[in-house]
C-alpha cells in the first residue's frame, strides 16, 4: 500500500489505481468442528439407539443442551415421560440429514447460499464476514520504467 501511494504522489501520473473490495464469509472455529464432525443435534440424534435412551442419560453428552432442543425443534426426537425407567428419548424420524453441516461445506466451498440460510449461520455464529481490500493498478499516461525526480530549484539560501 505504500509503494502504490508514493507512486501515485509522485508528478507525471505514473499509475492510477483504483482501491476495491470485496466480502465473503468463512467459517469461524466453531464452524469448522461442525464440518467436519456434524451439528450438536445430528451427533446427539445419532447417539440415540432405536430403543431409546434416558433423558438423563442423554444430557451428560457434551453440548447436549443445545443440540437436544434444536433436534427437538427439527422434530427428529421425541420424549417418553410415562415410560417405566423415566423420561426416555426416541428417534421420532428414520433419516435426518446434517443440513447445517451441508450448509457449512457450501459456505466453505464459495457455493451460492440463500441469505436467510447466511443470516442463521450467522446467528449461530458459524461463520463471519471476511473483508478482502484490494488496489486495481492500470498504467497512466505519464507511465515510464524508471522514475525522475524533478530537479529542485536551489535558492542561495539553500546553498548558504
Amino acid at each position: 500500500v505504500g509503494v502504490i501511494k508514493s507512486l501515485l504522489a509522485l508528478p507525471g501520473n505514473y499509475i492510477e489505481a483504483e482501491q476495491q473490495q470485496t466480502s465473503n464469509w468463512e467459517l469461524t472455529d466453531e464452524g469448522k468442528v461442525f464440518m467436519n464432525n456434524g451439528s450438536y443435534e445430528f451427533v446427539l440424534y445419532e447417539s440415540v439407539p432405536k430403543v431409546g435412551i434416558l433423558q438423563k442419560d442423554l444430557m451428560k453428552m457434551p453440548n447436549a443442551k443445545i443440540g437436544f432442543s434444536k433436534a427437538m425443534t427439527l422434530g427428529w426426537l421425541q420424549i417418553d415421560k410415562k415410560h417405566e425407567n423415566g423420561p426416555t428419548v426416541f428417534q421420532k424420524v428414520e433419516n435426518a440429514s446434517d443440513v447445517v453441516k451441508d450448509l457449512l461445506l457450501n459456505i466453505d466451498e464459495k457455493r451460492n447460499v440463500s441469505d436467510k440460510q447466511i443470516q442463521e449461520m450467522k446467528k449461530r455464529k458459524l461463520i463471519s464476514p471476511v473483508v478482502t481490500k484490494f488496489f486495481l493498478i492500470t498504467k497512466g499516461p505519464g507511465f515510464k520504467t524508471t522514475i525522475e525526480r524533478p530537479e529542485a530549484d536551489l535558492t542561495s539560501e539553500m546553498l548558504q
